[in-house]
């Protein structure tokens, strides 16, 4: 290629460039602000809970602890099959 060629797609190239960071400045100024510091949520008074969490207790559907393992044949009221 000539220079009179590489002209045209150096000036296209350039006013391509231009464009893209004009319209990435406009994109930018149309942003939203971020929220201030009294918009964010406040942690809670007690930071080990928090807030909404219900406790679970144990219900009557919970295996109770023991000190060996359980099989599948210690646990006769737990029959998946219908026998």
């Amino acid at each position: 290629m000539n220079a009179l060629t590489l002209i045209p797609i150096g000036l296209v190239v350039a006013a391509a460039l231009i464009a893209a960071v004009w319209w990435g400045i406009r994109r930018t100024a149309h942003r939203p602000t971020p929220p201030s510091p009294a918009d964010h949520p406040h942690y809670p008074a007690d930071p080990q809970r928090p807030p909404g969490e219900v406790q679970a207790r144990p219900g009557s559907n919970e295996l109770p602890l023991q000190d060996t393992r359980l099989t599948p044949h210690h646990l006769h009221d737990h029959d998946h099959h219908g026998h």
